[in-house]
């Protein structure tokens, strides 16, 4: 079994990677909207019905920016983030409980394939 915890803490870390890694794109932007609907400094004033249609839209668009930054890869790297889709969908069928452990997984795994492959002067390097 998966411990919630540890994965939001992970994927909280692969969000600040990706933000920090692709700051110039719209998947930098994307990973720190997520990041601050998952993991937010202060209350929010908005539902929890809100809340969950604004984790759909903005992980749908992350997920979006992550495979045109895959494919900037070459072929061989576009497999693994449209396959972490794969696995995000088939959690949400089978997840009884949260839906952010599945984001928490999405995250992870996206960040494993991004993460290594970003080109000299999106780091700041």
């Amino acid at each position: 079994m998966v411990d919630e915890v540890q994965m939001a803490d992970e994927a909280e870390q692969v969000l600040k990677k990706i933000a920090a890694s692709y700051r110039r794109e719209p998947l930098g932007r994307l990973a720190s909207e997520l990041s601050s609907y998952l993991f937010p400094t202060m209350a929010f004033d908005t539902s929890i019905n809100e809340r969950d249609r604004e984790y759909e839209r903005v992980t749908k668009e992350l997920v979006k920016e992550a495979k045109k930054a895959a494919k900037k890869r070459g072929p061989a790297y576009q497999t693994p983030v449209f396959k972490c889709h794969g696995d995000y969908d088939k959690c949400l069928k089978h997840q009884s409980g949260s839906k952010r452990l599945c984001m928490f997984l999405l995250i992870v795994c996206m960040g494993k394939h991004l993460i290594p492959f970003v080109p000299k002067g999106h780091d700041g390097q």
